[in-house]
């Protein structure tokens, strides 16, 4: 098993909220408002993830791709969420 974890860099607008980790389109996990990290464990195999919010108008925001293929034990990524902006970074 390897581990995922979503660091939340602060935002520009707004206030923090709660976003769903997703991989190859299925819920792995959620980063609550209230959290500055989640880890989560994933499987070995190639991945896609993506962080999600649903906005106020109802729709939902994603933020860009990483793909993970490294085989790294612990994938450390950054969030930044500006608005219905989200960014999902490496360093």
């Amino acid at each position: 098993m390897r581990t995922l974890t979503i660091v939340r860099r602060p935002g520009s607008i707004g206030k923090p909220r709660d976003v769903t980790i997703i991989s190859d389109e299925k819920k792995l996990g959620e980063l609550k408002a209230e959290q500055e990290s989640v880890s989560i464990p994933f499987d070995g195999k190639e991945h896609a993830f993506q962080a999600q919010i649903v906005g106020r108008d109802g729709r939902i925001y994603r933020s860009n791709s990483y793909f993970e293929n490294s085989g790294v034990k612990e994938l450390k990524l950054f969030l930044t969420v500006s608005g219905s902006r989200l960014v999902l970074e490496l360093k």
